[in-house]
């Protein structure tokens, strides 16, 4: 496992950190767009706006990416989605203009660990606590979404589009989780892969052995208030999901 020999440097850390710290921003909307839009440009497409068909948010490793690769394959006509911000801003707007929203969960226990792996300079308190405050902060606004969980999401996805559908009378066409067309969106998980992580294994969209072993070295033992505070937050989405059936 080559990127965790050794842990980053501190100037590395840093420097990550000075990339992303508009994101200590993502409560707040007017905040958070406007510096998001100055600070990664390339990135405004993924915004709610005016026009967006369907917003599928998520803290990050959680499946969205299946999810909106999924949907989009499923419809027969061009549509716009507003994602992979991982910000509660996204689902405050949402709600205030009334587009259709699916905010996906994730065990925080294998979502942090999975985001670490991938970022290696994002400490792992940062990552538990990012996972509470995006949960927390999107719960006030959880009559304006949909619930889905990860495992529901890589299995059935069909089901989950057929209770944004009912939630929102919307007509989107479901997802029929059949061996080709799993296929086809996990081809399309590989290119975009290559194309944003290099190929990187350990940043892959989908499960591999190296993952897997690289996650076991990422110890939580030291934020259980954290993470009881995140697993009770990952119990009431759930019960959430539930209670949409």
């Amino acid at each position: 496992m080559p990127a965790l020999e050794h842990a980053p440097s501190s100037l590395s850390r840093m420097r990550y950190y000075w990339r992303v710290m508009h994101y200590a921003l993502g409560p707040y909307p007017s905040l958070f767009f406007l510096l998001h839009r100055l600070r990664e440009p390339e990135n405004a497409h993924h915004q709610v706006r005016a026009g967006v068909d369907l917003v599928i948010e998520s803290f990050p490793r959680s499946g969205s990416t299946f999810a909106e690769i999924a949907f989009k394959l499923a419809q027969p006509n061009l549509v716009h989605t507003a994602d992979h911000l991982h910000v509660p801003a996204q689902i405050v707007r949402a709600a205030r203009l009334g587009i259709p929203t699916c905010v996906l969960t994730r065990h925080p226990a294998d979502a942090v660990r999975s985001l670490v792996v991938k970022y290696p300079d994002i400490r792992v308190r940062d990552a538990v606590r990012g996972y509470a405050m995006f949960y927390s902060r999107c719960l006030r606004w959880r009559r304006h979404f949909v619930v889905a969980e990860f495992e529901e999401v890589t299995a059935d996805f069909g089901h989950v589009v057929e209770r944004i559908n009912k939630r929102f009378g919307t007509d989107f066409a479901s997802f029929s989780h059949t061996a080709k067309n799993v296929a086809k969106v996990n081809s399309l998980l590989d290119e975009r892969n290559l194309i944003f992580n290099n190929g990187a294994i350990l940043a892959s969209y989908r499960p591999n052995g190296a993952k897997a072993m690289a996650k076991q070295d990422i110890d939580l033992s030291g934020h259980a208030r954290l993470l009881d505070r995140s697993l009770a937050l990952y119990d009431r989405y759930r019960f959430l999901a539930q209670e949409a059936e």
